[in-house]
């Protein structure tokens, strides 16, 4: 739906843990793609919400909030069924937001405010609202400011589509904790899809996608402060750049305040995403594997998130792959599942940053399916999750817990899977 139409237009660390269970869907459900998830930090688990039960995001679309790590929780629902959306939460303030999305009426501003379990239905919290109607955004978080970020994506006017420039930003305010909301100004190179987004020490980090122009190379840098509405785009001269040109792509970040390690230079990375050929014979062409014009990237580009210099890290995914999700936990940066040539992947690759002198450690797992289009999230301090996604048969009905620590898998089944 709106994702086609977007992309058409335009100390050594431990192995991995990795527990797979089936995901239980709402009686009428058995899968689930196109969702979103962040941690709640009232639960110290995380949350996911909407998508939909079929692989094109055109029908059943899903309302439920749920956590895939406790069924003893209480659900609670979106105030609208949805796909497309987007989650980003700061765990400190509990406050986790649902963002944009669409149903079968088409793109939607909504924004749902969640603390642990239940939906913030407050007239503040209702009052809130994307800049326009968004399917397709991405969310980013930054705990230093206190500042959730939803950008970009496929906007409507009227009964037109088009890449969005827009960046909303939401943050606690006042004894209460009302979420105030906050218009940046617009992305410098204009709207922009499939881009990969990341918040760390005071700055939103957007790297990537599809623009009115193609695919970008361009990393564009929101720096924030403690007054909001002063945020400022950095100038073009001193912007970024990934190592080339790519779209659905995935980024996360490293923050000092679940890092200390990194206290002196955060990082910033984004991985993988889809090409053209043009990028088959370039310097780093070891980099991308291709399949006549369409090419996939092994690339993980990484930056300090202070001086905004790309950081030579060395490394790169093992499986050259789009359509994957980026994660932090603690000190290491984690890229799981994606669209491969040949199909679907279920790869992880972990990039441990405890030891910043070294350079960062990396280390692989699976997760128990292939799939792209999945959701992640970190829960609490030491996992992530990685929820439903889509293979060749259609949507996807797994949830795969991943720690740093002793690695493990093991099946599950409908009956004692949560969801």
């Amino acid at each position: 739906f709106g994702g086609l139409l977007c992309s058409a237009v335009g100390t050594m660390p431990q192995r991995a843990t990795l527990l797979a269970l089936v995901l239980v869907a709402p009686a009428h459900v058995t899968g689930v793609t196109y969702l979103s998830g962040a941690e709640s930090g009232g639960l110290g688990t995380a949350l996911f919400g909407g998508g939909s039960s079929s692989d094109d995001c055109t029908s059943g679309f899903l309302d439920a909030v749920f956590s895939a790590a406790d069924p003893s929780l209480e659900a609670d629902t979106l105030s609208v069924a949805r796909c497309g959306l987007t989650a980003a939460s700061l765990p400190e303030d509990d406050i986790l937001i649902f963002a944009g999305g669409h149903d079968s009426s088409g793109y939607l501003d909504t924004v749902d405010v969640y603390r642990a379990t239940k939906r913030d239905t407050s007239d503040s919290a209702a009052a809130l609202a994307l800049t326009g109607k968004r399917a397709y955004p991405v969310g980013a978080a930054d705990s230093t400011t206190h500042t959730i970020f939803i950008t970009g994506g496929f906007e409507q006017q009227r009964f037109t589509y088009i890449k969005s420039d827009g960046v909303d930003m939401f943050r606690a305010a006042g004894e209460d904790g009302a979420v105030v909301q906050y218009s940046a100004p617009p992305m410098p190179l204009g709207g922009i899809c499939f881009h990969g987004a990341a918040a760390t020490e005071g700055a939103l980090w957007v790297g990537g996608g599809t623009g009115d122009y193609g695919m970008s190379n361009v990393v564009q840098v929101l720096d924030v402060g403690a007054d909001a509405d002063a945020a400022a785009w950095r100038s073009a001269d001193v912007t970024p750049r990934l190592s080339s040109n790519r779209t659905r792509l995935a980024a996360a970040s490293l923050s000092t305040d679940d890092c200390p390690a990194v206290s002196s230079s955060p990082v910033v990375c984004f991985a993988g995403g889809e090409g053209d050929d043009d990028n088959e014979e370039d310097d780093e062409g070891s980099r991308w594997a291709c399949s006549g014009s369409l090419c996939m990237s092994t690339a993980v580009d990484c930056f300090d998130a202070v001086t905004g210099e790309a950081v030579e890290t060395g490394v790169k995914l093992t499986e050259a792959r789009s359509r994957l999700v980026g994660v932090a936990v603690g000190c290491t940066i984690v890229f799981a599942g994606g669209k491969t040539l040949d199909g679907y992947s279920s790869r992880v690759d972990a990039f441990d940053f405890s030891d910043p002198a070294s350079g960062p450690y990396s280390y692989t797992s699976e997760l128990s399916a292939e799939r792209a289009d999945l959701a992640a999230a970190r829960s609490g301090s030491s996992e992530a999750m990685f929820v439903g996604g889509m293979d060749d048969s259609g949507v996807v009905d797994v949830v795969d817990t991943w720690s740093p620590s002793e690695f493990r898998a093991t099946g599950g089944s409908a009956e004692s899977a949560v969801f």
